[in-house]
């Protein structure tokens, strides 16, 4: 972890799942919340390194390990993508110590493990410019295991601390670009540890496993313990001088951050909700907010919670009992959302529907459909009625359609014969064509994609998206499913690839589209983690069309089918005065911010 000065954030890349594996994603930390970025850039890596170097405004990364696979690459992150600099030297490595060095304007790594044979300790100094890695000590700091470095700007030296082969002690060392100088036994011998420079205090800052310690150029102090569970190779260290704090991310504890003031450590991190098992997600436009309904494994009470893109606030405890696979809708016209159905822990399944109006819960009708779970619903605007498809429940409640008006539920027409939707369905009503589209693939007979006008049912594809969340994307004025890292934009006719939201090892997602600020919110459980969180998908490029971070050609494809259908969010670039007006300027206005490029 490195911290990003000039856009004031921490940045992470990588490490250990808690389960297993090599994480692979970027995140930042401003101080208030995690923000997941990208996942395009270096391989799923741990024990590799990080900086910032303030002069080129980038962060550094260098080698690292995935399993039996050592890395010699060099990477940048501008605040936006990342760039592959260098692959051949330093020579591979883990464990190794990196620090930049603001006076010269050079990055210095320090040992750590690799060279011909991966398990060998080193004990080479290399410098990086910003374009070429250059050795420039042959002599120094002998072999030693868990090494660290950070540069102390007061005194214009890089500090290397760690433990020596040779007499199993904690020396400290100090680096002034020409020659390497013994300061002697000092702090805790650690394997692993992680520092940073306090530069409002003018102190070295080292954790080793759980205890904290401080140089100040002359001795070593030790202070307050962290309060987390794991040891240092466990943990990520920066120092964010915005704030006068020394971050610290625990990776045993994925929303354990600590923030150490000099005085003492808070865990500043808002609240979010627990880990919950088949919830349900909806926007709620007329407060602006995305309603996430489920709840904790073990927990009898059900948790309302609602995310307005700047954090997660708990709503409301009880109301329908401890439930999973329910449904959700948002009635547009009356202002609220529907719940329909679900299991209790022990099996048992429900018909209650259920309103929120923003404040609270009201069960409005036991009567209706069958009890059952994993059906799909949703609002259908035209016609004013929320309309529930499917789900598993008694007898053949997979092919029935049924209709709520606010009042009571209406059975209309079975789905056609042979369609049978049990489970893993989803449904979206297309604003634009007024019409419900249903896919899926759990269930039994004729799968694929529907429509339903309310009166009829008729197939358009074959192609299912089944466990995706569908959604209406007012942006791109078409439904989209999404699971995980996979988009999907359905046109009418057929399903097409959107661009990745990039999630991977995804065991559950759920979506929303968040009309006020055009954007996809994406919850996500992930087989590695036992965590829930939001990713949003967007972009406040605006050249950048088609949101998938890069700018090419399906950029201007994006615009020009904006144009077409004369969506102002899309082809008004120009954003004309009076009366809206979609023409050649817009074009000129595209072209330009495409050139311009995304900051």
């Amino acid at each position: 972890m490195a911290y990003d000065s000039a856009r004031e954030v921490c940045v992470l890349f990588g490490g250990l799942y808690r389960q297993g594996g090599m994480s692979g994603e970027t995140w930042v930390w401003d101080g208030l919340d995690w923000v997941h970025r990208s996942v395009v850039g270096p391989s799923p890596r741990a024990s590799h390194k990080m900086v910032y170097d303030s002069a080129r405004e980038v962060v550094v990364l260098f080698g690292g390990t995935a399993d039996t696979e050592y890395f010699a690459d060099t990477w940048e992150w501008d605040g936006q993508r990342w760039h592959q600099r260098a692959v051949t030297e330093p020579p591979v490595r883990r464990f190794h110590a990196m620090a930049y060095d603001s006076a010269r304007g050079v990055t210095v790594v320090y040992g750590g493990f690799g060279g011909p044979t991966p398990r060998a300790a080193l004990d080479d100094t290399w410098e990086w410019d910003g374009n070429t890695w250059t050795r420039v000590a042959q002599t120094g700091p002998s072999l030693r295991d868990g090494v660290e470095m950070a540069y102390d700007a007061s005194r214009s030296v890089l500090v290397l601390h760690g433990r020596s082969r040779i007499s199993g002690n904690g020396e400290t060392w100090e680096w002034d670009g020409l020659a390497w100088t013994n300061r002697g036994v000092g702090g805790v011998a650690g394997l692993y540890q992680e520092m940073a420079y306090d530069s409002a205090r003018g102190v070295i800052v080292v954790s080793v496993g759980r205890n904290l310690w401080e140089y100040d150029g002359t001795s070593w102090t030790q202070r307050a313990a962290w309060g987390g569970r794991g040891g240092s190779a466990t943990f990520a260290f920066a120092y964010d001088s915005r704030r006068g704090v020394t971050v610290l991310w625990e990776s045993l504890n994925p929303w354990r951050t600590g923030e150490w003031d000099g005085a003492a450590w808070s865990y500043p991190l808002r609240a979010r909700p627990p880990l919950m098992s088949a919830p349900a997600m909806v926007y709620d436009a007329h407060r602006e907010v995305s309603l996430l309904v489920g709840n904790y494994y073990n927990k009898p009470q059900t948790e309302s919670w609602e995310w307005d893109g700047a954090g997660w606030e708990l709503r409301s405890i009880g109301g329908p009992s401890a439930r999973t696979g329910h449904v959700l809708a948002y009635d547009s016209a009356r202002h609220v959302t529907t719940l329909f159905g679900g299991e209790d822990a022990s099996g048992v399944k429900n018909g209650e529907t259920w309103e929120w109006d923003g404040l609270s819960w009201t069960m409005v009708s036991n009567a209706g459909p069958s009890e059952r779970k994993f059906a799909a619903m949703s609002y259908d605007e035209a016609r004013g009625v929320t309309v529930l498809v499917g789900g598993i429940g008694p007898g053949f409640a997979a092919g029935e359609v049924w209709e709520w008006d606010g009042t009571s539920w209406t059975q209309r027409d079975w789905l056609p014969l042979g369609v049978r939707f049990a489970q893993n369905h989803s449904m979206a009503f297309d604003r634009l064509r007024n019409v419900t589209v249903l896919s899926g693939s759990a269930g039994w007979g004729i799968f694929g994609t529907w429509e339903y006008d309310g009166q009829t049912w008729t197939q358009r594809s074959t192609v299912s998206r089944g466990r995706s969340s569908m959604i209406f994307d007012e942006r791109l004025g078409a439904i989209v499913a999404v699971f995980g890292a996979e988009m999907w934009i359905w046109d009418g006719a057929t399903w097409s690839a959107g661009p990745s939201a990039g999630i991977s090892l995804v065991e559950e997602s759920k979506a929303a589209y968040d009309i006020a600020r055009q954007r996809t919110v994406i919850l996500v459980r992930l087989r590695s983690e036992p965590i829930m969180t939001v990713r949003e998908y967007g972009c406040d490029c605006y050249a950048d069309c088609d949101q998938s971070g890069v700018l090419d050609i399906m950029d201007f494809l994006c615009f020009l089918e904006g144009f077409r259908l004369g969506e102002p969010k899309i082809c008004d670039c120009d954003t004309s005065t009076g009366a809206f007006v979609c023409d050649i300027f817009d074009y000129l206005c595209f072209q330009n911010a495409f050139v311009g490029g995304c900051p």
